[in-house]
């Protein structure tokens, strides 16, 4: 799980080259609010997993991409 978040957060700086690092840091941003509510509703543990996982992976993204 720790290998696929850090795979991810390698690819956004490359993507902020070719976008831009303000699109990237808006969309990082709005979905690290998204993936922040959906894990604050969500009533099965199995979708409250996966939800931390897509929202370590976009909150790692943020750090690195913001660099």
């Amino acid at each position: 799980m720790i290998m696929c978040v850090c795979h991810f957060s390698l690819c956004f700086p490359c993507a902020s080259y070719r976008v831009g690092r303000k699109p990237i840091l808006m969309a990082t941003s709005l979905c690290q609010f998204l993936f922040g509510l959906a894990v604050a509703f969500t009533g099965n543990y199995y979708l409250f997993v996966a939800m931390r996982f897509l929202l370590a992976m976009v909150s790692l993204s943020l750090a690195t991409s913001c660099v």
